[in-house]
């Protein structure tokens, strides 16, 4: 399509400017609300992945197996619940560690 007939088929379906300006802002709304989704779907894949090496990690390099793992790693899921909550901070909880000899850069 050439451009003077997209600027007529604009012209029609967007006969005011109000028209246009209330599709416009529609959009961004829509963008914005698909970009909330997209980077929440990345984290909760970071999330997952991240619970993998933990687990991973303590039943393979410290023996954690049937008993334990499974109640650690509810733990872990509750923290994450607490950061995504907001009822904990992560900088909080850095500090902390930081204090007790575990820095995480």
């Amino acid at each position: 399509m050439d451009k003077r007939k997209m600027i007529r088929e604009i012209r029609k379906r967007w006969d005011s400017p109000e028209k246009l300006l209330d599709y416009m802002l529609d959009f961004e709304k829509q963008v914005d609300l698909d970009r909330e989704i997209i980077a929440k779907n990345i984290l909760l894949e970071d999330i997952k992945n991240y619970s993998i090496a933990v687990a991973y990690t303590l039943n393979y390099k410290y023996g954690f197996g049937k008993k334990r793992l499974p109640g650690v790693m509810e733990e872990i899921m509750k923290t994450f619940d607490c950061f995504t909550s907001g009822h904990l901070n992560v900088e909080d909880c850095k500090s902390e560690l930081d204090r007790a000899g575990v820095v995480i850069k």
